[in-house]
């Protein structure tokens, strides 16, 4: 029971994989040149929102393949961390690359994407904790 108890988790896991890079793909390759054409005022989303979902959803992939290798799960948060930085790296080296344009509110969103997907691990990781010692 135990062991179905576990998939059920990485299922989970990787359903908020699966729909954060929808969400991403979604938002930059359907709505940001939608909203920029109507000038939709969205506080930015259109922009720093594909940021956000990418590492969250990176975050949450790196948490299900580390899962399945026993020696690894006690590093998961750092591996995530790892990543999240990895991420932040990329929009910081925007400000010198002429081919990209640097953006505040991405790194925000980084930032903030690395660190909902460690709040989720965490919620999931207790959930799951808890469902196996009820047996």
């Amino acid at each position: 029971m135990g062991m179905k108890r576990t998939i059920q988790f990485q299922v989970l896991r990787l359903l908020l994989f699966v729909g954060s890079m929808g969400i991403s793909g979604f938002v930059k390759s359907v709505y940001r040149p939608w909203a920029y054409q109507h000038e939709v005022p969205d506080l930015g989303f259109a922009g720093w929102a594909p940021s956000f979902f990418y590492i969250l959803g990176l975050g949450m992939l790196l948490a299900t393949l580390i899962q399945i290798v026993p020696g690894l799960r006690r590093l998961k948060f750092q591996t995530m961390i790892g990543a999240g930085l990895g991420a932040l790296g990329y929009e910081i080296s925007q400000a010198i690359r002429s081919d990209r344009t640097f953006s505040w509110p991405d790194v925000l969103a980084t930032i903030g994407g690395i660190v909902a997907a460690l709040l989720i691990e965490k919620v999931v990781t207790m959930l799951e904790a808890k469902s196996l010692k009820q047996g």
